[in-house]
């Protein structure tokens, strides 16, 4: 029926108090949702995006989820409120929820004895659209999935790291990452 059926509205969404199966925009959120889209359209990266909210002061969708729900209680969602992971800015760059469009079946069990997820291919994924406001342009979501792609066919040059997940930074606690690229001088 291409109802939600999520525990927790996506950032920049609300559950319709009327009906839990329906989302309807949170226009403060919202507008975070579309800063993040055009700063990147602008050419930020998305560390820098993830940079540029954390000096904003812009809870993560995690700590404004354990702010308004009470879920999600942890030390680090209260020690790190602001800490925006590239990987979060990345997912809502990418969901299709914010054109208004509910996708199901990505996921399924392996098995019915089990709990274990698989990953469908995206040939199998069910999308229902204008099923909510969109909170993005079909035309502007559409030019940041060409931009993510073209990123992402960038060479990279093969490196060990033999450091890898092993350096932390002393503010945010994360592991730091090794980028060499032969295209930067």
């Amino acid at each position: 029926n291409g109802e939600f059926t999520g525990t927790y509205p996506p950032y920049g969404y609300d559950k319709n108090p009327d009906n839990k199966h329906q989302l309807v925009v949170n226009h403060k959120k919202a507008q975070i949702v579309r800063q993040i889209y055009d700063l990147y359209i602008d050419g930020t990266s998305i560390y820098k995006i993830a940079r540029i909210l954390k000096e904003s002061k812009v809870y993560t969708p995690r700590t404004d989820l354990y702010r308004s729900q009470d879920v999600y209680e942890s030390k680090h969602t209260k020690k790190y409120t602001y800490e925006w992971a590239p990987q979060t800015v990345m997912s809502i760059l990418m969901n299709e929820v914010y054109i208004g469009t509910i996708v199901c079946n990505k996921h399924q069990t392996k098995t019915f004895k089990t709990r274990e997820l698989k990953r469908n291919s995206e040939s199998k994924w069910i999308r229902l659209k204008n099923k909510h406001e969109p909170i993005i342009e079909l035309s502007i979501f559409n030019q940041v999935q060409e931009m993510i792609l073209k990123n992402k066919e960038l060479p990279r040059t093969p490196h060990i790291n033999i450091f890898k997940g092993k350096i932390r930074c002393d503010k945010s606690a994360k592991t730091l990452a090794l980028s060499i690229r032969n295209d930067r001088t």
